[in-house]
């Protein structure tokens, strides 16, 4: 039996960065949220010390050296993003697909 491994998103589109991190949280480092280009996955980063994210930009994600993203902490659900993250988010998905309309088209057989 062949099991495809799960693909694992390569870059991403920051929907909010909180430089104090969250308000609730007992550890406050900054934190970004981030969708993924090729799967839409929704994710929790940390950025590397001194970096600072604007929303809209495109990050690298990978298993490769990343420049701006220390790690990634978790995937979230639609309802664990920030406002600012929710309100983004249909910025980023048309940027995305508006990007790789082509590789989109391909996969959804049009």
């Amino acid at each position: 039996m062949d099991e495809k491994k799960e693909e694992l998103e390569e870059y991403a589109v920051v929907i909010d960065f909180l430089p104090t991190g969250k308000s609730f949280s007992a550890n406050p480092e900054p934190i970004a949220e981030l969708l993924g280009e090729s799967r839409f996955t929704l994710l929790e980063a940390v950025p590397k010390p001194g970096v600072v994210l604007h929303i809209g930009e495109r990050v690298y994600i990978g298993k490769g050296e990343r420049d701006k993203i220390a790690l990634i902490k978790s995937r979230l659900s639609y309802s664990e993003l920030t406002e600012g993250a929710k309100n983004e988010l249909p910025n980023a998905i048309a940027s995305i697909v508006k990007a790789n309309e082509k590789r989109l088209s391909m996969q959804l057989g049009l």
